[in-house]
């Protein structure tokens, strides 16, 4: 750890590189995740989870030492405050995908074969969105060379545009599969329901947070 904080030291780009690299782990695991829950598989939930919360931990030990090493004054072409609302905000996507797994394994909730390919395909509209921010994320320090302005700093601007245009396609599918789940509401128990909205929620959160992660560039960039 001493030679990443003797490179942190220099750009804080490099920790946070890393701390998305294991955020990226953890929502890489919520596919098969969600694709063992509908199938209503418990014991590989629960094997992703342990797996998914490890990860976690790590992204958190990760933004701990950024937060502890990062100097008071860095001199950037950002600002420390920028720095640590992007941290806080790649750390959530990970936070979301530990939730996630929570939720399908914290009890036996049974999905009725009408609705298992919308919640797979809800998911992996909301990972995806997650996939693209880190795909932005590595692409800072090119910025950098350029403080943030030129051809790269518009690559990376459409790229934010694309990346909101997906979390409001994960929303638009979120919307479409609550409303479907209403319509087979004889077929599933109230509890049933209660728990499908808090999943569907949490996955949404993971697209969410994935639009902040890549509005703090933004800021970033504009400024």
């Amino acid at each position: 750890m001493k030679e990443l904080i003797d490179i942190f030291s220099k750009s804080p780009f490099g920790l946070l590189e890393e701390h998305m690299d294991v955020v990226s782990q953890c929502v890489d695991l919520v596919d098969p995740l969600i694709k063992q829950f509908v199938e209503g598989n418990t014991e590989e939930c629960e094997s992703l989870l342990k797996q998914i919360s490890k990860k976690e931990h790590s992204a958190d030990i990760i933004k701990d030492q950024i937060r502890e090493h990062l100097p008071k004054s860095i001199f950037m072409p950002v600002s420390r405050e920028d720095v640590l609302k992007l941290l806080q905000r790649q750390d959530n996507i990970a936070d979301f995908c530990e939730d996630v797994a929570i939720l399908v394994t914290v009890r036996n909730t049974p999905v009725i074969k009408e609705l298992k390919e919308d919640i797979i395909y809800f998911s992996s509209k909301a990972i995806n969105t997650a996939k693209e921010v880190n795909k932005v994320t590595r692409k800072i320090r090119e910025l950098m060379e350029t403080t943030f302005s030129g051809p790269r700093a518009e690559e990376v601007l459409t790229a934010i545009e694309n990346i909101g245009q997906m979390e409001w396609e994960t929303d638009t599918l979120k919307y479409k599969l609550v409303k479907k789940m209403f319509t087979l509401e004889d077929k599933i128990d109230p509890v049933t329901q209660v728990m499908f909205l808090k999943i569907f929620d949490v996955i949404s959160g993971i697209a969410d947070s994935a639009e902040s992660t890549s509005n703090a560039i933004r800021l970033m960039i504009s400024k």
